[in-house]
């Protein structure tokens, strides 16, 4: 992105058009601009088209400028409309470079009071009069893709980490030093089973047993008890 255009002037989900109307109209193939535009009801040569494909390029969804015959979907792009894949989409914010300066600053705290997030953005070379917008632009894809998420009545701005695993895009991993076992447990959870642990050939089981006594209770009565615990809980040759 130029330095003219230090952030997007849409949010991702807006610049997101674009790359939807490749994917769906043209089966992803490159689309000629003109024919783009005409199919989403917007001239191709309006101020605020030309914004847009900036938009979606920024982002990283098509390539292209406004001023190319032809607009061409990206991998990125095209994992965002087809399948709306929540690593995609934090790539996608976080290959701006204000966006990116913005969240890896904050991830992890509170988000900051509007006056403190433009003197960010201004120190960071957004000029003063357009730092209101960049913020609101940068809250609401931010919002969108969960990097900002509402906890305990204030808004918190997460890590990418924990944004991608509140969008549904982070996979168990397995413990590669202990990778058989590991692996058939993460199966028996995705499967809703429980699982299996063997000793000796058999499954093993787990009891926890509560037992109250009066304080006057016997020696007698106490063996008695375990006697019985071990018959029936523990001996293999009970009946």
């Amino acid at each position: 992105m130029s330095r003219k255009s230090l952030f997007p002037t849409y949010t991702l989900e807006e610049a997101s058009v674009l790359a939807k109307t490749i994917n769906d109209h043209s089966s992803g193939k490159p689309m000629r601009r003109v024919t783009l535009f005409d199919t989403i009801k917007k001239s191709p040569d309006s101020g605020s088209s030309r914004m847009l494909v900036t938009a979606s390029s920024g982002y990283g969804l098509t390539e292209g400028g406004y001023m190319n015959e032809l607009l061409k979907l990206t991998e990125r792009g095209k994992s965002i409309v087809s399948s709306n894949d929540a690593q995609s989409k934090l790539d996608a914010v976080m290959s701006v470079p204000i966006f990116k300066n913005f969240f890896e600053e904050y991830g992890g705290n509170g988000l900051p009071s509007e006056a403190a997030a433009i003197d960010f953005l201004k120190g960071n070379g957004v000029p003063e009069d357009r730092a209101t917008e960049c913020l609101k632009i940068l809250l609401n894809t931010g919002r969108s893709v969960k990097l900002i998420k509402e906890a305990s009545g204030k808004e918190r701005v997460l890590s990418i980490e924990h944004a991608l695993e509140e969008l549904g895009g982070e996979s168990p991993k397995i413990n590669e030093t202990n990778s058989d076992i590991d692996a058939a447990d993460l199966e028996d959870k995705k499967n809703h089973k429980p699982t299996k642990k063997f000793i000796g050939g058999f499954p093993a089981l787990n009891i926890n047993i509560q037992i109250e006594l009066p304080g006057n209770a016997t020696p007698e009565q106490y063996e008695s008890i375990f006697k019985n615990m071990r018959t029936y809980l523990i001996d293999e040759n009970a009946g």
